[in-house]
């Protein structure tokens, strides 16, 4: 029972350790994204939190194992430096926290604003007094006054279309090849025994890295017969040099979907069947969905009361991040539809509000998310 017990202590102990040196990983790259003390701060808690990790692995493992040099006065200094790296991490973190984390859009605005101090660049650039910025800048306010928000949203639990991803067709075609070329060696080695199935291998490996990608938007006064929005979401896979381009518009009942012309289409994998939104959890797994979605006025789960916006969450397809760094989102948003007509009796061409958002994997050479 002891050793069970000591087994379990271990098997936990390991990780966390795993889990603080990832957290110190994901600390370092989220300082090298802001400036100045905070950056060092966030830089130098991160290097400890891992240190923290690295150190209480050391003393785990030593312990599990029962090394001598663990069981004795190094083992007691190992866990005490550990802790104290941890402790000094979180000071850290405390003294140098970044309120701007916490800002809502309108902060964030009034931070970047000619007027504005400027201070955190990683929450976007300061507005420029030109022309274009102004009118970036009168559009983002309008942004966050109406309360909008459109995002990318990446999911890896479910992966359905797969064996359709140019990464996947391209790895079993190699593997026939090379069965092929040594097939009286196959003969020879696998004779009295089944050959390892080394197409599902490479489907395991290719979903092991691939992402659905879903849509999430939220569109304020939004009017089903008059608003309208339309958007696109890019990518460049640069392992294959050919860019991805998925065009986005209004439908009655869910988003359309259509690749550009010049736009790879094995890369991304579009939406398959069912097209209408998936919004019972017992109908995600025959309809290859990962998650609830929704395309209607969102309402409070409680009091089943509209909250005032249209929500959209909306699977778009699967890839595999292989070669891709960055996914570029762009929404426009008519809430007064495309055209009006004003007190002359004119129709008048409306600007759209535009959204934009972007994505960068933890793999990114970027230094992404």
């Amino acid at each position: 029972m002891f050793k069970t017990s000591a087994m379990v202590a271990g098997v936990v102990g390991v990780l966390g350790s795993a889990i603080s040196i990832m957290e110190g990983i994901f600390l370092i790259a989220k300082g090298q994204q802001k400036s100045g003390a905070t950056k060092t701060a966030y830089c130098v808690a991160g290097g400890l939190q891992v240190l923290a990790g690295v150190l209480s692995l050391a003393g785990t493992i030593g312990t599990w194992l029962q090394i001598t040099a663990f069981l004795g006065p190094l083992g007691v200094g190992i866990f005490v430096l550990g802790l104290i790296a941890g402790i000094v991490s979180v000071i850290l973190l405390i003294i140098f926290e970044d309120k701007s984390d916490k800002w809502d859009k309108m902060q964030l605005w009034f931070n970047r604003c000619l007027l504005g101090l400027n201070e955190h660049p990683d929450k976007g650039l300061p507005y420029l007094p030109t022309f274009d910025s102004m009118a970036m800048a009168i559009n983002d306010f309008m942004v966050a006054m109406f309360g909008a928000n459109v995002a990318i949203q990446l999911e890896e639990e479910k992966i359905y279309y797969v064996k359709k991803m140019r990464q996947y067709l391209e790895g079993v075609n190699n593997i026939d090849k090379i069965k092929d070329k040594y097939k009286d060696q196959y003969k020879v080695i696998y004779k009295n025994k089944d050959c390892p199935d080394l197409a599902g291998i490479q489907a395991m490996g290719v979903k092991a890295r691939s992402r659905e990608i879903y849509l999430s938007v939220a569109l304020p006064h939004y009017k089903p017969k008059v608003s309208h929005y339309e958007g696109v979401l890019r990518a460049y896979n640069h392992d294959y040099q050919e860019p991805i381009t998925l065009h986005i518009s209004k439908g009655k009942l869910y988003p359309i979907l259509t690749f550009a012309d010049s736009s790879a289409t094995d890369l991304l994998i579009k939406r398959e069947k069912p097209l209408e939104p998936v919004d019972k959890k017992n109908k995600l797994e025959i309809s290859q969905i990962g998650k609830v979605e929704a395309y209607s006025n969102a309402v409070d789960e409680e009091t089943q009361q509209e909250l005032g916006y249209f929500k959209i969450v909306y699977k778009m397809g699967e890839f595999c991040y292989d070669g891709i760094e960055e996914l570029y989102l762009q929404i426009n948003y008519w809430p007064q539809g495309k055209t009006s007509t004003n007190s002359k009796n004119q129709t008048v061409t409306n600007k759209p509000l535009v959204f934009i958002d972007s994505y960068k994997h933890h793999h990114s050479k970027l230094g992404g998310f």
